[in-house]
């Protein structure tokens, strides 16, 4: 499995909140896709838009992990986001490791 991660923006570039819903219906997507995911927190950034204006952003960082064979539904799902919150684009970045998910023993 790959380790991905997404930073999904709180605020619009005009500035007002990303409303929680819309958040929420971006991970329970996400969620369908791959089978689950991770916040861990907020991070704060600076982007040049395509104007070649500066935009800063405050956005909620998501961990996921998924297959090799589902990343290009995983990216098509990212470029949709990208859409749906309003963003020229949204981060989303692949991580050179191993994943894995280790049961412990049944009781």
């Amino acid at each position: 499995m790959i380790k991905c991660l997404f930073l999904f923006p709180t605020s619009y570039n005009d500035g007002q909140p990303v409303e929680f819903t819309k958040l929420e219906n971006c991970l329970g997507r996400l969620d369908s896709l791959i089978g689950g995911h991770t916040v861990d927190g907020t991070c704060e950034g600076v982007y040049r838009m395509d104007d070649g204006t500066m935009a800063r952003d405050v956005c909620v960082k998501v961990w996921a992990c998924v297959g090799e064979d589902r990343l290009p539904e995983l990216r098509k799902l990212a470029g949709d986001f990208a859409v749906d919150l309003s963003q020229e684009s949204i981060y989303f970045e692949l991580t050179a490791t191993t994943v894995e998910f280790i049961r412990g023993k049944q009781l």
